[in-house]
């Protein structure tokens, strides 16, 4: 291992999705990864204030699912352990939409999982503590991240921690995995360096989310066709589990306290 170590310490801010991976694949790399997280972490699958989205519907994609398999080996199992259902990509889940009744079905030949995003990051937070050279330090909010004199290299982070006082960990790599890149904007702004163009894409879409009980069946992903009215167009798509009943449009307001849904709404509005 120590002809593949090309740094003594790294830092990752953030303890995300994104910092945590990166931690993963740092640690083969480094003497010492150290991970900085604002957000007092949950010791179950837990929503948290850093993660707001996360409420949310979410899929883990086969392309990340395999990702994550192999910076982990045996990341399936591990969500297995933790509760995620398998669905077998093609059959278990049932689409519908317009000129589709239903969407076609067919074994994709793989399996995904019905899992939640805070499962799936504590899953991933487990195997990054388990790195005997990662350390997870909570309630830590980054302040500023250090440069040399001359501007050349990043040689510190300064964070406040949890009994609020300031400290300095010395680096030889950081990774901002923060959320929006403003402590790696200030520290170009500090160094005089430019700032990289923005390119903004407006997408013009929204997200809500319901929680509540419905009766059994099978998982479903709805996508009515808009309506040509001047109203904003609406994407529904539900997960549920249990078997397949007739549909009711009723349904909606009928909401029966038995197995927990997630309705996830996707708003678009009519060009």
């Amino acid at each position: 291992m120590a002809s593949t170590l090309i740094g003594k310490q790294a830092v990752v801010i953030g303890a995300g999705m994104g910092g945590l991976t990166a931690a993963g694949a740092l640690a083969d790399r480094f003497d010492q990864v150290v991970v900085l997280e604002r957000d007092t972490l949950p010791l179950e699958p837990a929503y948290r204030a850093g993660t707001p989205q996360a409420r949310h519907v979410h899929a883990l994609l086969l392309s990340g699912q395999r990702a994550l398999s192999e910076l982990f080996p045996g990341f399936e199992q591990d969500l297995a352990r933790a509760g995620a259902v398998p669905l077998r990509a093609g059959l278990d889940v049932r689409m519908e939409r317009p000129g589709y009744d239903p969407f076609p079905q067919r074994d994709l030949g793989w399996f995904s999982y019905a899992v939640s995003r805070p499962t799936i990051e504590r899953a991933v937070r487990r195997r990054v503590e388990s790195r005997a050279n990662t350390t997870l330090r909570q309630r830590c909010r980054v302040q500023e991240v250090l440069a040399s004199p001359n501007g050349e290299a990043v040689t510190g982070v300064r964070y406040e921690n949890g009994n609020g006082a300031s400290e300095t960990i010395a680096v030889h790599l950081v990774v901002d995995a923060s959320g929006r890149g403003a402590l790696t904007l200030a520290l170009l702004q500090s160094i005089g360096r430019p700032l990289p163009e923005e390119t903004t894409i407006g997408i013009d879409l929204g997200y809500a989310t319901m929680r509540g009980y419905w009766p059994r069946r099978r998982i479903r992903v709805l996508l009515p066709q808009p309506r040509r009215a001047r109203r904003r167009r609406i994407r529904r798509h539900a997960r549920v589990h249990g078997r397949r009943r007739r549909r009711d449009p009723r349904a909606r307001r009928r909401i029966r306290r038995r197995r927990r849904v997630e309705v996830h709404f996707a708003a678009t509005r009519r060009r």
